[in-house]
């Protein structure tokens, strides 16, 4: 790890878990939450940290093009490149950091790689931070930094405000959560309203998780957009339902608190361990097994299941705010290949439903090739179904079978949900 002044600094260990998101395809919550557990920096320089990786992520293409007028990067090794990044951000785009330390801070963390590397990063960041031609404020710098292949899909499918929408930022993330039933709201926080009557935001309060309240389990932390899509399950008490690619659970755990009798499948077993794990924290009981629904379901699932839930992998599109490396990821081509796992997911799940079940598809992706095209596209086997009425929503027009999650219309991140059966034979 980068070190200042015999210690790990906040720019330090941005640095390094830039390095991990950029060279080892990492998350950076993850990587994030890691660093810091082992830190002992107080929480003015990790909300540094933290603002300077996700920042960067969210601006390299800007940020490369404001380097790349004074420097060549390209033979640059990976490192060098990232304490630029790093550097330029503070001058460009944080007004609270003066420009001398964003720069000597940056020349101290590339003396590790040699004295001529400390003298080339001092070159280049002391210009970067004398030109003013070309430097944009922080919404236009994360929107150019969007590939143009992305921008025209998201114009297209969301509209302009709601594609800049999915990508604007709150330099203080706000965590929402879901009460559960019977559970006191955690106290000595503020807290603010939701579109669904058991989700609040903090508003402030610090960690949600060193709350009480979380260690006792009244209350899980769960993005918003995540909640809707499990309350428009609509689960009754002692309905069957199949969490299909329940992941660690966030959403069976909803739907467990309705009183549903849940059976949770996913193709990776360290996340259902996790699940297990965290059900066994609130209390409540896990039966999981590792299912891969590209394949013909084990036979006992067969026709089993009142409601199946399918939250397949997507794009992520709709969680860019805070998932910015997903930038990254993505090629002009990852949607439609993304839709043909979706399309393949959701006819083998379908064998799964009982006779009258219905299925929940969703995706936190807003793009319309993993929404209206693949409903299209399992067209032959599975009909749209108005979604459960009760939950209401800005955007769902009573009788809809499908409904658009937006910051623009629930203050959620992005997710396309549907509701469908099967055809008869």
């Amino acid at each position: 790890m980068s070190q200042t002044k015999g210690r790990a600094s906040a720019r330090g260990i941005a640095v390094s878990a830039l390095l991990r998101v950029f060279s080892d395809q990492a998350y950076a919550a993850a990587v994030l939450a890691q660093s810091l557990s082992e830190s002992s920096l107080p929480a003015v320089e990790r909300g540094l940290c933290t603002e300077l990786v996700y920042g960067v992520l969210r601006t390299e293409r800007y940020l490369t093009r404001r380097l790349e007028r004074h420097a060549d990067l390209g033979r640059a090794e990976l490192e060098l490149r990232v304490i630029l990044l790093v550097g330029a951000y503070q001058l460009d785009l944080l007004d609270r950091v003066p420009a001398h330390a964003a720069v000597s801070e940056s020349v101290e963390l590339a003396h590790r790689l040699g004295k001529w590397a400390a003298g080339f990063v001092n070159a280049v960041l002391r210009k970067v931070a004398a030109d003013a031609e070309g430097r944009l404020p922080q919404g236009e710098a994360i929107w150019t930094s969007v590939p143009a292949w992305l921008k025209k899909r998201l114009e297209r499918d969301v509209g302009p405000d709601a594609a800049r929408a999915l990508l604007a930022v709150d330099r203080a993330p706000r965590p929402d959560f879901r009460l559960r039933p019977g559970r006191p709201l955690p106290e000595g926080v503020e807290l603010g309203p939701t579109v669904l009557p058991s989700a609040r935001r903090f508003l402030s309060g610090g960690d949600p998780t060193a709350h009480p309240g979380y260690a006792r389990g009244d209350f899980q932390v769960q993005e918003l957009g995540s909640q809707i899509v499990a309350s428009l399950v609509a689960a009754r008490p002692g309905e069957r339902v199949l969490d299909a690619c329940a992941g660690r659970g966030q959403k069976t755990a909803c739907l467990l608190d309705a009183g549903a009798d849940v059976f949770s499948t996913d193709v990776h077993a360290h996340k259902l361990a996790a699940l297990e794990v965290e059900m066994g924290r609130y209390g409540l009981p896990a039966r999981t097994r590792l299912v891969d629904f590209t394949l013909q379901p084990p036979e006992d699932l067969l026709g089993a299941f009142d409601v199946v839930l399918l939250d397949a992998p997507c794009t992520g599109t709709g969680t860019l705010r805070r998932r910015p490396e997903i930038l990254r990821r993505l090629g002009p081509d990852s949607p439609a290949e993304l839709a043909t796992l979706q399309v393949a997911l959701l006819r083998k799940a379908a064998l799964c439903l009982a006779p009258g079940g219905r299925l929940i598809y969703s995706v936190c992706s807003v793009l319309c090739a993993e929404a209206e095209a693949v409903l299209e596209a399992v067209n032959e086997t599975l009909r749209p179904l108005a979604l459960p009425a009760g939950v209401e929503l800005p955007g769902l027009a009573a009788g809809s079978a499908a409904v658009r999650l937006l910051p623009t219309t629930t203050a959620s991140d992005g997710y396309f949900v549907a509701q469908l059966e099967r055809r008869s034979a």
